[in-house]
Formats: C-alpha cells, sequence, structure tokens
C-alpha cells in the first residue's frame, strides 16, 4: 500500500426512532397531569408538538424565537 492513501472507514448510519401517535397523546396526557400551570403546559405541548411534526433537534427547537416563526 502506498504512503499517499489513507483508508477512512465510513460512518456507521444512525437508526431513527419516531414516535407513534398514541405515545404522543400518552405524552400530552402527562402534561396535563403533571404541572399545575397552564402556560408551562402549553410550553411543554409546543415543544413536543414542534419536534415531533418537523423533525427538529431539541437545540433547534428551544433556539426558536416568534420571528423565526412569523416570518
Amino acid at each position: 500500500m502506498s504512503s499517499s492513501f489513507i483508508r477512512i472507514s465510513r460512518a456507521k448510519s444512525k437508526r431513527m426512532d419516531f414516535f407513534e401517535f398514541d405515545e404522543l397523546q400518552e405524552i400530552m396526557a402527562m402534561i396535563d397531569a403533571d404541572d399545575d400551570y397552564l402556560i408551562n403546559k402549553l410550553r411543554f405541548k409546543l415543544v413536543c408538538l414542534i419536534g415531533a411534526t418537523s423533525g427538529l433537534r431539541l437545540f433547534e427547537i428551544l433556539s426558536l424565537r416568534v420571528r423565526d416563526i412569523m416570518s
């Protein structure tokens, strides 16, 4: 083997798991049962729904601003 070639192994693909609809309903029910403050319930539900429907990662969701969504 020549010294000008370097063998690079390919990255293994990561398996993506997704929530089923009934699992999302269960998460929403847990949020409703857990927190006493309506604003917290709405915020947590919104974060879950944005993540489930958009495919954004948690950091990307938490970095969103109103102007990002409304434009």
